[in-house]
């Protein structure tokens, strides 16, 4: 089994190596608390991101045909649990750190598709700053008491 040229290997360890140093600044920036932040490994570990599919009971098969035509009509499901919707996001400041961050290593990669994520990343970024800036804007008291 070919495991690669040895220039396969160096552009390997040096994408860690650039992974390794983004993760260290989203540390040290704060934007990820250290409880939270993964290691490379944990990132690199193929083998724990391979979901196997479970096989859909017919029941259940025909709540989600229920859940879609009900959806679908514009009603509301009643019963389906959306905690996990509600849990609290990252700060949209932390989150511009953490895209500024993204785009600084896209930037150092020459692919295609680093550079195609630059612009999504910078897109993104400009919104999620807009966002917040006009996050921080209240005209009056009445509004902030409102909101």
């Amino acid at each position: 089994m070919d495991t690669g040229t040895a220039a396969d290997v160096e552009h390997v360890e040096q994408a860690i190596d650039e992974l390794q140093a983004a993760l260290q600044k989203l540390s040290v920036s704060g934007a990820v608390t250290q409880r939270n932040l993964l290691t490379v490994e944990d990132l690199l570990d193929v083998a724990a991101e391979n979901i196997t599919e479970e096989e859909w009971t017919d029941d259940e098969i025909v709540d989600q045909v229920r859940i879609n035509a009900v959806e679908a009509s514009g009603g509301v499901v009643e019963g389906l649990d959306d905690s996990e919707h509600d849990a609290p996001l990252m700060s949209l400041s932390a989150a511009c750190q953490a895209i500024t961050e993204l785009e600084r290593l896209c930037h150092r990669r020459s692919e295609p598709v680093f550079k195609q994520a630059r612009g999504h990343l910078h897109q993104l970024r400009m919104k999620l700053r807009a966002e917040h800036t006009e996050n921080l804007v209240q005209p009056n008291i009445t509004q902030f008491f409102s909101s």
